[in-house]
């Protein structure tokens, strides 16, 4: 929840201290778990979105350069979903890798193998609407989250492709969700 507030205008930008949940694993509060973080929100087509310092990078790379991003996710494929915050209601922006099979896409709730779920992933659990951009794309798509075999095949697909999901296993006690975003007709 923000604890200022602002006059917000259509098309500007703004940014904002914000309260980060007591789960949060960020670059800026890694070790600590949880603090402060600088909250941005962005107005696009008629509606307020959130996106926090760590992904604003991301999404503005992603977004001006028809969905390819550099550093850490170099080379590797990465969509925007934008969720709907379980409590707040508020849409949320967050850049994730993907496994694509066919017309399927997959997307790992792996938190760099912290011991509790991302955020994003209640929030797909309570709103399973999700909008999704890959590449210069955007479309609606419904979450599901997979289970069982299907579950393990495509986890097993993933860390064979990208090692650091096995790492992320190995580090937690959980089992990472898989969510399969299907397109919306």
């Amino acid at each position: 929840m923000l604890n200022n507030h602002h006059t917000l205008e259509a098309g500007k930008h703004f940014s904002s201290d914000a309260q980060v949940s007591p789960d949060c694993v960020t670059p800026a509060t890694k070790g600590s778990g949880c603090g402060w973080a600088s909250i941005e929100r962005t107005f696009k087509e008629g509606e307020w979105f959130l996106v926090s310092d760590w992904n604003k990078e991301i999404v503005e790379e992603f977004r001006g350069n028809k969905g390819i991003v550099g550093g850490r996710f170099e080379g590797k494929p990465v969509l925007l979903m934008t969720t709907t915050g379980a409590k707040s209601g508020q849409h949320r922006i967050n850049p994730a890798m993907y496994l694509g099979e066919g017309e399927r896409i997959m997307v790992f709730a792996t938190k760099g193998g912290a011991p509790t779920n991302p955020d994003w992933y209640h929030n797909l659990v309570a709103n399973p609407l999700v909008t999704v951009e890959v590449g210069e794309e955007t479309f609606e798509a419904t979450a599901a989250i997979l289970a069982g075999e299907e579950r393990d095949r495509v986890y097993a697909r993933q860390a064979e492709l990208y090692p650091q999901f096995k790492e992320y296993e190995e580090k937690t006690t959980r089992t990472i969700p898989v969510v399969e975003l299907t397109r919306q007709s």
